[in-house]
């Protein structure tokens, strides 16, 4: 039984090698990324409310390069700067393509994304942490292929930034009194 259980073992672990060995090399390569869609969207705490037109701004903070290849410090990150997502009124997801910078050098390049609050009453602006995170990776042929993800502030990929709009309800009554 142990030497049937060996074998067994034995087969079933070189077997499950086998299919990545059959993959094409060109089937592998990651596609350049040239722009992101980022998505958000709104949260309505209260039934039958409708929200307000709304457009979010967002400023893409300066970049931070680490990984490998990245040995000369003058290695910059370059700028990708403001973005907004517009909403239409009773509208709850929009979304919005950013285009991405081109790079130069391999590496990780990693963008803090802070949403601008407003003044809409009742609108919750996002104040978490996201990131944009942009894995610069050589194509083969001398130029680079850009994989992008935004993560939030526990580094777990997202595709969404929600924010929360909370409109309370207001009942108005009128009690008359007196000789009438």
């Amino acid at each position: 039984k142990k030497l049937l259980s060996l074998a067994m073992a034995l087969v079933m672990g070189l077997s499950m090698g086998a299919p990545v060995l059959a993959v094409n090399a060109a089937e592998e390569a990651p596609k350049d990324w040239t722009e992101i869609k980022v998505e958000k969207k709104i949260d309505l705490t209260n039934t039958g409310t409708v929200n307000p037109a709304e457009t979010f701004k967002f400023v893409v903070g300066e970049g931070v390069v680490t990984g490998t290849g990245v040995t000369d410090t003058g290695v910059k990150a370059p700028a990708i700067g403001e973005f907004s997502i517009s909403f239409d009124q009773g509208k709850v997801a929009s979304s919005t393509d950013l285009k991405l910078p081109e790079f130069d050098h391999v590496g990780v390049y990693t963008y803090k994304i802070s949403e601008t609050a407003g003044n809409t009453a009742g609108m919750r602006y996002n104040t978490d942490a996201y990131k944009l995170q942009v894995t610069v990776l050589n194509d083969g042929n001398g130029g680079f292929t850009r994989v992008v993800t935004i993560v939030d502030g526990n580094d777990v990929k997202t595709d969404t930034i929600l924010n929360t709009f909370e409109a309370g309800k207001l009942v108005v009554t009128k009690e008359i009194t007196g000789n009438f």
